[in-house]
């Protein structure tokens, strides 16, 4: 392939992981079906129906573990609003350096990260981001995987 194919690919795999990051269930399953599509387009009938089964795989798994994420965040009340400002910081870092990025995050849109409750509010606070952000990366990474060379 030549590189303007290989940049358009690489670009709808950053745009999967970031549907997955910014919109949570409903991006992983636009992802899903992204990825998909991409998989259709690149491998022949044999080799789809084996990777669409590891897609599959992936994607259900991840769905579930951000449900269940998601319902305990809700539960023990943590912070809802973090998600917008890791958001921006990852949008600051598209478009600057990563060191510039992390100043004007942490000076002009920054919040305070640390709740008031306790040490186990913090980290189900994180939780789900953090598995977004996982997720995101695991679309980027095994659609390189079976990208052909």
């Amino acid at each position: 392939m030549n590189l303007l194919m290989m940049i358009f690919y690489e670009g709808l795999l950053i745009a999967a992981a970031g549907m997955t990051f910014i919109s949570g269930i409903r991006g992983m399953v636009i992802a899903g079906g992204l990825v998909s599509i991409i998989n259709f387009f690149i491998h022949k009938a044999t080799d789809f129906w084996k990777w669409e089964g590891v897609l599959f795989l992936g994607f259900s798994l991840g769905i579930l573990v951000l449900i269940g994420l998601e319902y305990k965040a809700g539960k023990v009340r943590a912070i809802t609003g973090l998600i917008g400002g890791i958001i921006s910081l990852v949008l600051f870092g598209v478009f600057f350096t990563p060191v510039l990025a992390l100043v004007l995050w942490g000076l002009i849109i920054g919040m305070g990260l640390k709740p008031n409750q306790s040490q186990s509010m913090i980290l189900w606070s994180f939780a789900p981001t953090l598995c977004r952000a996982v997720l995101g990366l695991g679309w980027i990474i095994l659609g390189n995987y079976f990208y052909p060379y």
